[in-house]
């Protein structure tokens, strides 16, 4: 790792609803609230998707006079 990168989680909350019997998830710094799966991998996938949308902003062009550099992320 080199010494200027910064390393930190994302914190990401399960639960079972009995009543739907499916896993749902929260991602609280994100303001995320989604519905999961049948099982609690498949919430985490739909988790990590959402994650990684939310983190993209989507834009590529930039201002001549704007320098632009990016932070590579891994969700998963």
């Amino acid at each position: 790792m080199r010494d200027d990168m910064v390393r930190t989680q994302i914190r990401i909350e399960y639960f079972y609803d009995h009543e739907t019997r499916r896993w749902d998830y929260v991602v609280p710094q994100l303001h995320i609230v989604g519905g999961g799966g049948a099982t609690k991998a498949e919430a985490a996938g739909r988790a990590a998707e959402a994650i990684g949308f939310a983190l993209d902003d989507g834009r590529r062009d930039a201002a001549p006079s704007v320098d632009v550099d990016y932070i590579p992320v891994s969700v998963g």
